[in-house]
């Protein structure tokens, strides 16, 4: 027999840790305007690089970082694979990813980590050894481990030093960009229009899936237009 107690104070402060439903509504209400700037930020940062990669300029790149990003790439296809729970090579058919895509992908990804590299050199942004060992201390526990010394054995200061200065690169891209607010109806309208767009250039039901899966996070962007982005002088390498 279901029985749906009232929603008021005393049911509030017997099923959790707040004194009233006011307070509860208010923590509640913080936590999700916290996750959705988390949301908004990720999906401007996303186009802000987007924008870097297709206006700057390469020369080429170091054979071992296109390595790295490789082994990178083949390890998030596997775990991807494994989620799907599907064997790799079913996974990059389904995806379309032939030799030729899956070396465009990687070739983005190291450009991607030029243009961070060569921003946080012209803009001074560094990692120190005590910022690593705060980033291990404060994050062991996300990535499965007993201790930040277990952790630390795993990833060396290197991997570590990058995702950090990775993310004050992103944060000083962010910070510095320039957004326009848009409507409800125009941002509507603008999707609708990029949905459309990727309509158009599919030629199979894989390729649509292959859109769902690769656009997952990204599907909810309410960021301006990628033109409101400055570039950076330095982005190019």
């Amino acid at each position: 027999v279901e029985n749906t107690p009232e929603y008021n104070d005393d049911f509030v402060k017997e099923n959790t840790d707040y004194k009233n439903k006011a307070e509860y509504e208010a923590a509640k209400k913080e936590e999700l305007m916290q996750n959705k700037e988390e949301e908004y930020k990720s999906a401007a940062v996303q186009e802000i690089m987007q924008y870097l990669l297709d206006n700057s300029k390469f020369n080429g790149y170091p054979d071992e970082l296109y390595k790295q990003c490789e082994e990178n790439y083949n390890n998030d296809n596997e775990y991807s694979a494994s989620m799907y729970g599907m064997e790799l090579d079913e996974f990059e058919e389904m995806l379309g990813l032939d030799d030729e895509t899956k070396k465009q992908d990687i070739e983005t990804n190291v450009n991607s980590e030029l243009i961070i590299g060569a921003i946080a050199q012209a803009e001074n942004i560094t990692c120190s050894k005590k910022e690593i060992q705060q980033f291990a201390k404060d994050n062991y526990e996300d990535y499965g481990y007993d201790s930040a010394n277990e952790f630390l054995k795993d990833y060396s200061d290197d991997e570590v030093g990058y995702q950090i200065t990775y993310e004050k690169v992103t944060d000083f891209l962010y910070d510095h960009a320039k957004f326009t607010e848009m409507s409800e109806e125009d941002y509507n309208a603008q999707q609708e229009a990029l949905y459309d767009d990727t309509e158009d250039a599919g030629d199979s039901e894989d390729e649509t899936v292959t859109e769902d899966i690769e656009n997952d996070d990204t599907e909810n962007e309410d960021t301006e237009e990628s033109e409101s982005v400055e570039e950076p002088d330095t982005s190019e390498e």
